[in-house]
């Protein structure tokens, strides 16, 4: 199975390449290496089942650091205040920003990069995700 950190470098370098910046190889022939590696084993398809699970426990660390009952809506506002805002710059990264490690935003972008398509923004949603 492709973990998810794999094919979100994928994506990143994909978007990289679209937007004409630049690529370190490295980064290209390390997520090369790791797609030859699961191509080889007789079950290779990555299931949308484990982006979700990885996504929904990266939203509960980012709510824990939201403290207090009711924090669903405290992280619909940050997921909406970093997707508007550093998500289109720190998208291309292949780590989380170092800035944002250990914050609820680098929760968040752990969250976005684990499973992007129909992410939660919704507070009733993200209440459901993180126990609320």
């Amino acid at each position: 199975m492709l973990e998810h950190d794999t094919i979100a470098a994928i994506q990143v370098i994909r978007a990289r390449i679209a937007a004409g910046l630049h690529v370190d190889p490295l980064d290209l022939d390390a997520a090369l290496a790791d797609v030859e590696k699961v191509m080889a084993q007789p079950n290779h398809r990555a299931t949308r089942a484990n982006a979700i699970r990885a996504r929904n426990q990266a939203l509960r660390q980012a709510a824990d650091l939201l403290l207090g009952p009711g924090r669903a809506r405290p992280l619909a506002r940050a997921i909406r205040a970093y997707v508007a805002g550093r998500w289109r710059r720190d998208s291309l990264q292949l780590k989380c920003p170092s800035d944002l490690i250990g914050t609820a935003e680098g929760h968040i972008w752990q969250a976005l990069r684990c499973h992007e398509d129909n992410f939660p923004k919704g507070y009733v949603q993200l209440g459901k995700i993180v126990g609320d």
